[in-house]
């Protein structure tokens, strides 16, 4: 399977704001204190946005999709489902292919439909009179564009995510005076908070 491509990233501030952030850090800054908030807002932002590439995307800590985010799937064939990696999916934009020639077709939407099972596992499903081109480029010549992620996220993840902010804004150095094991802390909790919405690769 090809990994999937990140079309539109997603934007962590839909996922923890700064303001949610500062509060759980405990930070206040004074309201004429134009620059000390630029820079707390870029520090947090870096540590929201750390905290998502540690937890969503390809081969990732959950494998899964928190914040929206529109992706590409590509695939050496057609198949009746193809499946889709990264959910929970919210929506098919456009599937194509390439002929052999490398030239480019869009399937009718009329044609696939998305379909989710129970264990929130989704595919690209092509109803049963579409005739599945053959003549087919030899490498990912068929292309999903689906849109993923969370349109409201639990509150358990975001709650890991706060916690990895929280501990990396306490330890922002990488080796920590009289402690013996020099790394930033891993927050027991997050796992445990987390586990519930971890996905297998397939």
């Amino acid at each position: 399977m090809h990994s999937p491509v990140v079309v539109t990233p997603a934007e962590p501030s839909s996922v923890v704001s700064i303001g949610e952030a500062m509060r759980h850090c405990r930070i206040e800054i004074d309201a004429d204190d134009a620059d000390g908030l630029d820079q707390v807002t870029a520090l947090l932002n870096g540590y929201v946005a750390a905290a998502l590439t540690h937890l969503e995307g390809w081969e990732s800590k959950l494998n899964i999709c928190v914040a929206e985010q529109a992706l590409r799937q590509e695939f050496d064939s057609f198949d009746q489902c193809l499946f889709l990696p990264l959910g929970p999916v919210i929506s098919i934009e456009s599937v194509t292919w390439r002929n052999s020639a490398g030239q480019m077709a869009t399937v009718a939407a009329a044609d696939y439909s998305l379909r989710t099972n129970s264990a929130g596992m989704s595919h690209c499903r092509f109803r049963n009179g579409y005739s599945r081109p053959s003549d087919l480029y030899e490498i990912g010549a068929v292309s999903v564009e689906y849109v993923a992620g969370y349109e409201t996220v639990p509150a358990a993840i975001k709650q890991a995510i706060l916690l990895m902010v929280g501990a990396w804004y306490e330890n922002r150095e990488e080796t920590v005076v009289g402690v013996s094991v020099a790394s930033l802390p891993n927050a027991v909790a997050v796992d445990r908070l987390i586990s519930p919405y971890r996905k297998m690769v397939i």
